[in-house]
């Protein structure tokens, strides 16, 4: 997207009421018919239609929490379930099988979920995502054909609520039930919603587990160097423009949580997580105690290090992947090991051909 880096931003709620509750306050409907309440249910696209596809007659809506912690197998295990996306009321079978994804962050979930997607398109051909799709197994088609979709007979479609993807809501309607998470939600809410779907909550819970044991860790050892409160500043460069990201995005959430500070611009909101700079502007934006640099994510491998106005030469810096844009657990867990490295020395900021060694370890705590 020329102009604005392309990806979706989060705030990471440390907060599982949501699965202690049942995802009915959220993301579930009641069978009586509640509403949905919050801001996911507020920024809902007014321009999207709800699916075109109703409900079969046998289809009823969920119990409050059913569903939830449902075993693995297809739909016919799971029964159906109603549930409140970024476009609207649904209904979906619940399912782990016969699910086609739409983009990396859903297809990084299903992986994370421990589901098998029958299919997945890709928006980006290059990218740290690659060498995981690789090891899993993963066939991505680039996004855009109907086709494919239609072909893999699918039980269930899911894919974040990007504008590519709801433009052609019906159509993906006309083929199976679709599921759309808010483009603008958390990865916790993303991840809930999809594991309702696919009746993996009991995995959400500990995934949701080991990047709180995560952050906890990080946050003691922060405070035990005396970092706390130390200024922290994360930059990119995409499509010939700089950015910084906001406190919404999942590594401003992040940096917040092991109590860092950011810069007064950094602290705004940028809108989409990004707060637009100028290379005039680089050098104060890169003057901090730590800085993080994201790499170009249209290929090319540069940073704003490489620019003439930033000078880190006495600074803590590194350069990191594009996966610090992504919007998953997988992503948060990587980006605590880069902190970490960079602040401590304990090694460096993964390359994305070491991409591979932090999913075999994040797959590894998660169990």
């Amino acid at each position: 997207m020329a102009g604005s880096p392309d990806r979706a931003p989060m705030v990471m709620t440390r907060s599982r009421r949501l699965l202690a509750v049942g995802v009915a306050t959220a993301v579930l409907l009641a069978a009586c018919g509640g509403d949905a309440t919050g801001d996911d249910a507020d920024r809902a696209a007014d321009d999207v239609e709800t699916p075109a596809a109703e409900p079969s007659a046998d289809t009823a809506s969920a119990e409050e929490g059913e569903g939830a912690d449902q075993p693995a197998g297809g739909a016919d295990d799971g029964g159906t379930i109603t549930v409140q996306d970024a476009t609207g009321e649904v209904t979906i079978p619940v399912t782990d099988e016969g699910v086609y994804v739409l983009d990396e962050i859903a297809a990084l979930t299903m992986l994370i979920l421990d589901v098998e997607p029958i299919g997945v398109e890709r928006f980006a051909e290059a990218g740290s995502v690659t060498p995981i799709f690789d090891a899993e197994g993963v066939d991505a088609i680039p996004a855009g054909s109907l086709e494919p979709i239609a072909a893999a007979r699918p039980d269930l479609i899911l894919g974040i609520s990007h504008p590519r993807s709801t433009g052609v809501r019906d159509q993906h309607a006309a083929i199976a039930p679709v599921v759309y998470p808010d483009f603008t939600g958390t990865w916790l809410d993303q991840m809930d919603l999809f594991a309702v779907a696919t009746g993996r909550m009991e995995r959400a819970t500990r995934v949701a587990e080991v990047i709180d044991e995560r952050v906890a860790e990080l946050r003691g050892r922060v405070d035990e160097a005396g970092l706390t409160g130390s200024t922290a500043s994360v930059v990119q460069f995409q499509a010939g423009g700089y950015y910084a990201h906001d406190p919404s995005t999942l590594i401003g959430t992040l940096l917040d949580e092991l109590g860092f500070v950011r810069s007064e611009l950094q602290s705004g909101d940028g809108g989409f997580g990004y707060i637009p700079l100028s290379e005039e502007t680089l050098g104060a934006e890169t003057d901090a105690d730590v800085v993080f640099g994201i790499i170009d994510t249209e290929g090319t491998g540069l940073s704003v290090f490489d620019s003439p106005t930033v000078d880190v030469s006495d600074t803590p810096h590194t350069v990191v992947t594009d996966m610090w844009i992504a919007n998953h657990a997988f992503a948060a867990w990587l980006m605590l090991d880069d902190i970490e490295a960079v602040l401590f020395g304990d090694g460096s900021a993964a390359t994305v051909d070491e991409i591979l060694a932090s999913w075999e370890a994040f797959k590894a705590a998660v169990g």
